[in-house]
């Protein structure tokens, strides 16, 4: 019973892990290349676009700078877009000549990254300036959230972990009290009294990261189905990994730590008591 609980309370945390991982994942691959959109004002000319993008090709913070034509833009709402036939009706084309610009993650850094997006959005004749990197901090911010939970829903569950450990340790040392009694008195050291009770521990920890991981691989795989759907409804292939040798090592160690801290607290505080029964 004790492998289970601990098993099913620490496959909370792996969980995590295994779900900020995907998401760091996801996040560098939407995020790799920040776009940035102008769209000029409607009295604006293809020279015009042209222009603003000549002068951003020789930019060093610029990867790739692209032109979209207005009347281009129009024939793909037109064939691609389900207001196809809204827009066939429309007299007069109302999409604006947009610039199109790839550029350096970091250029939107700091004060820097300030002063350029204000750069961009103060353009002439530039009527709007839409920022994907918006969108890569609040995927950040989230991602950032999400770690940080994990290390303290990890720190309280690890505590709690110790805790069954040493009241599973605890009632086996009462178990034998009689036994550990005799062999104290016998001249035993308190390493010799203490070494099955602290294997026993670590054993327990052991075998409940092993349901853990087993709990967590389980779930993703139940899970993998739906998340197939999704990604085929969106036609966007999303990265999902399950939990990797390293993730399932450091399980298995940092269980049997854990199992081992706590056979460890209750075996000393038990023999402590012991000793000074024995002294009076």
């Amino acid at each position: 019973m004790s492998v289970l609980v601990i098993g099913v309370t620490l496959a909370l945390p792996v969980g995590l892990h295994v779900l900020h991982k995907n998401f760091l994942a996801l996040t560098a691959d939407l995020g790799a290349v920040p776009e940035v959109s102008l769209f000029l004002e409607t009295s604006a000319t293809r020279a015009m676009a042209e222009a603003i993008a000549d002068g951003f090709r020789a930019d060093a913070r610029v990867i790739r700078v692209e032109v979209i034509d207005r009347d281009a833009a129009l024939a793909a709402l037109t064939s691609d877009s389900a207001l196809g036939v809204a827009a066939q009706a429309l007299a007069v084309n109302p999409l604006p000549y947009a610039v199109a610009l790839e550029v350096e993650r970091d250029a939107f850094a700091g004060a820097a990254g300030e002063a350029f997006q204000a750069e961009l959005s103060s353009l002439p004749g530039v009527a709007d300036a839409i920022f994907d990197i918006v969108w890569i901090r609040r995927l950040e911010a989230i991602s950032e959230l999400i770690a940080r939970a994990a290390v303290v829903i990890a720190g309280i569950i690890g505590a709690g972990v110790v805790l069954i450990t040493g009241s599973t340790i605890r009632n086996g040392i009462h178990s034998r009290r009689d036994e550990i009694e005799v062999l104290k008195l016998c001249g035993a050291t308190d390493a010799y009294v203490s070494r099955p009770f602290l294997y026993s521990g670590a054993i327990q920890g052991l075998l409940g990261a092993v349901v853990a991981c087993f709990v967590v691989v389980l779930a993703i795989a139940l899970v993998m189905p739906a998340l197939d759907q999704v990604t085929a409804a969106y036609e966007t292939p999303l990265p999902w990994s399950n939990l990797s040798f390293g993730a399932v090592v450091a399980t298995l160690a940092s269980g049997a730590l854990m199992g081992w801290v706590g056979a460890l607290v209750a075996v000393r505080v038990y023999i402590k008591r012991l000793d000074s029964a024995l002294a009076e």
